[in-house]
């Protein structure tokens, strides 16, 4: 009776342990004595034990350094929001990790609806990615060829037989962008019937240069490119972009005619280039823009649209890996590629009325920067906004922007926080007699000079070749230019002039001297 006990006792005794693999002893202890099996047991529990502590150490360090990354990137977008620099959704993602996803400003400034990680933004020449996806899966499928000549799509078109797709792809045609075109840019419903027309317009001006040689970024490439899909599939444009893609990444809120979208999330655009910060524009009816920017969705969308590519869920590993790879300079279908904080990343840009949008891909480490605004403004762009966020990803020692230390102060180990102050306020006014000490040139290089304006009270920058910038006062010393990622230092000699000053611009600080 006590064998069978003891037997029954370390069978359970085994299964507690072996469940339980955190713990380091089990009760009750009289077993042990009657229990030999468990000795076994407990050396695999602890060897488990060490595994699973190692493991847990490894996820509370990735998760700390993850915490940090997050609270810098918001730090980041916080800094380019204030100073008017950013207006949209921003989506990053390192390691399948979501380390940001957040709106900024207004999605529709009449009803002050902000945006969201969900606000749905036109993606203007970033449809240009879907259409080079399906192109390369056509391609893959032995349904087209990238070195196929144009004419064997298009038999009439003018140089077509120089032409390949391979060549629109890479936007190396040479082929005149349409949407240059005064009469497309007007208003194309009225000047154009159908597409056609439009192909017809373009394709009689003369290349830029011989297929091939050069590049150009062209709207009518991908225009061209989308009827030939057409040609091959017997579908509408849409239509296979829909079922090739859309659907197989699951992307429920990306779709085509902006214009008659009806949804709660859609954006409205924007000019800020202007006096007014929300100059609403009209939404440009996108039918006959085709694929050169006929394609909406949201950063949630195009995070689903990343993984599928990860996953290789709309080419084999091989041609997708064909479709990122640089064909001549840098430039891959679609894509363009360079090199950042020592590894190399895809990116593409896109703009159409109101909106403007980038895209940073990585797949190595799985990252995916998404931005999308809708407002149009001078100011940081996109790229260096990106840029900044890369460098926030890679680099430790990397310094934020409205963090970094004054160029008159003493270096301590704590950064400036970023201070949020209403862009129109004066935080030390100065009377219209003492703003003129600010007036006057200052050199930077041989080559470029700051001049320094009064206009009523208010202090405007300028250059020989650039407009008047409104200087917005953040200290007796410090100005900001309204509507820029720039910030002036006016540095005070021995006489109480203001001699010299400090340029701080994308973490340098550029030193300059009064010379007027």
């Amino acid at each position: 009776m006590k064998q069978a006990v003891s037997k029954a006792a370390c069978f359970i005794l085994t299964i507690q342990v072996n469940k339980f693999v955190f713990l380091e002893t089990i009760s009750p202890l009289f077993f042990l004595s009657s229990c030999p099996q468990f000795q076994i047991s407990q050396a695999i529990t602890i060897t488990t034990m060490q595994k699973f502590y190692r493991l847990f150490i490894l996820f509370l360090a990735v998760s700390t350094y993850s915490l940090a990354q997050s609270e810098k990137l918001e730090r980041l977008m916080e800094y380019y929001a204030v100073h008017d620099n950013f207006n949209g959704t921003a989506l990053v993602v390192r390691k399948g990790a979501v380390l940001l996803s957040r709106g900024y400003g207004y999605r529709d400034a009449k009803t002050r609806s902000r945006n969201t990680e969900n606000t749905i933004y036109e993606l203007g020449s970033n449809t240009n990615l879907f259409t080079a996806e399906l192109i390369v899966q056509l391609d893959s499928k032995g349904k087209l060829g990238l070195d196929d000549k144009l004419t064997k799509y298009l038999p009439d078109y003018p140089n077509g037989d120089r032409i390949s797709l391979k060549h629109l792809l890479t936007q190396s045609s040479g082929i005149y962008n349409y949407t240059n075109d005064p009469a497309f840019c007007v208003s194309p419903r009225y000047i154009f019937k159908n597409r056609d027309e439009i192909i017809d317009r373009f394709k009689n001006q003369p290349l830029a240069f011989a297929p091939g040689t050069d590049f150009q970024n062209s709207n009518s490439n991908y225009f061209l490119l989308a009827t030939v899909i057409e040609k091959i599939t017997h579908k509408k444009y849409e239509k296979a972009i829909k079922e090739e893609i859309l659907f197989t990444c699951g992307m429920t809120h990306t779709g085509f005619d902006y214009h008659h979208l009806r949804d709660e999330y859609k954006a409205i655009g924007y000019d800020a280039t202007g006096a007014e910060k929300y100059a609403e524009l009209p939404a440009r009816d996108t039918l006959l823009i085709f694929s050169a920017g006929e394609l909406y969705s949201s950063a949630n969308d195009l995070l689903k649209w990343h993984r599928a590519l990860l996953n290789h869920k709309l080419l084999p590993k091989d041609w997708q890996d064909l479709a990122f790879a640089p064909i001549k300079n840098q430039h891959a279908p679609c894509w363009d590629i360079y090199p950042l904080c020592s590894r190399k990343f895809m990116q593409h840009a896109g703009e159409i009325s109101g909106f403007r949008n980038y895209i940073v891909r990585q797949e190595d480490d799985d990252v995916l920067v998404v931005l999308l605004e809708n407002v149009v403004r001078n100011g940081e762009s996109d790229s260096s906004i990106a840029s900044n966020i890369i460098h926030c990803l890679y680099d430790k020692n990397y310094v934020l922007p409205g963090e970094r230390k004054r160029a008159t102060t003493v270096a301590t180990d704590k950064p400036e926080p970023i201070k949020k102050e209403k862009k129109e306020k004066n935080i030390h006014p100065v009377s219209a007699g003492n703003m003129k000490k600010y007036v006057g040139e200052f050199e930077i290089t041989p080559a470029y000079t700051l001049i320094f304006t009064l206009i009523g009270n208010d202090l405007y920058a300028s250059t020989p070749d650039q407009k008047a910038i409104m200087m917005v006062q953040e200290s007796e010393t410090l100005f900001r230019a309204a509507g820029w990622n720039a910030e002036i230092e006016f540095v005070m000699g021995d006489k109480g002039a203001f001699n010299k000053i400090v340029l701080h611009q994308q973490d340098q600080l550029i030193p300059g001297i009064r010379s007027k």
